[in-house]
């Protein structure tokens, strides 16, 4: 298998260099996870990908008082809530076993899912 490193721009994502990819470019890991125009917000952060410990998520948005965060393992099993109170959380991981974890923002009206990688 090869490695390459790329900039990529998809749909309305934008991931940040360095990304991994295999030989026929498929998307392997992101450190950072850039998703432009979801929900009403400007901007979504999400870094690093893969998180060892502290996850971080960026809103750009005001009036996120309606807003949750779910963060559901590989068998749909709700694994971490958060109700969102600012437009940065950083959240402690080192407790989640390594693996594939699913991240839905929420509120009344809609709702995005994305995915990060624990790996310690």
């Amino acid at each position: 298998m090869t490695f390459t490193t790329s900039n990529i721009g998809v749909s309305y994502f934008n991931i940040n260099a360095p990304t991994i990819t295999n030989e026929t470019g498929n998307l392997i890991c992101s450190p950072t996870l850039n998703v432009n125009d979801v929900m009403g917000y400007q901007n979504i952060l999400l870094y690093p990908n893969p998180v060892s410990t502290f996850l971080t998520l960026k809103l750009n948005k005001a009036g996120i008082e309606k807003q949750s965060l779910n963060i559901y393992n590989f068998t749909g099993e709700i694994v971490f809530h958060k109700t969102i109170i600012s437009t940065t959380l950083e959240l402690d991981f080192s407790n989640l076993p390594n693996g594939i974890y699913f991240y839905q923002l929420s509120n009344p009206e809609t709702n995005f899912t994305g995915k990060f990688i624990v790996a310690h």
